[in-house]
C-alpha cells in the first residue's frame, strides 16, 4: 500500500506542482502507518467531535450537511487557514 500511494503522490504532485493533502481514517492509519510514512496535510475524518489530533488541515465534521442549489446531502468539512492550508490556496 505505502509503495503504491508513494508512486501515485510523485505522478500528482509532479503534474500539479502541489502537495497532496491525505485523506486519512484513523482506523486506516493505524493499519498502514501513512501519516509516519508520508510528511504531507492531513484531511482527517471525524464525525461531530474535534479530531483528537492537532495536526489536521482539513476536518470532516459530518456527511449530512446541505447546501443551495445542490440536491441531497453534501460533507461538511473545516479547513485551518494556517500552515498547509494557507500554502494549499495560494
Amino acid at each position: 500500500v505505502l509503495a503504491d500511494l508513494r508512486a501515485f503522490l510523485e505522478i500528482v504532485e509532479a503534474e500539479t506542482g502541489r502537495e497532496t493533502v491525505l485523506y486519512l481514517r484513523q482506523d486506516f492509519d493505524e493499519i498502514y502507518g501513512v501519516d509516519e510514512s508520508f510528511d504531507r496535510p492531513l484531511w482527517t475524518f471525524r464525525y461531530l467531535r474535534r479530531p483528537s489530533r492537532d495536526d489536521w488541515t482539513i476536518w470532516q465534521v459530518g456527511g449530512y450537511a446541505y447546501v443551495d442549489g445542490i440536491d441531497g446531502r453534501v460533507d461538511l468539512n473545516v479547513m485551518r487557514q494556517t500552515g498547509a492550508a494557507a500554502r494549499m490556496t495560494t
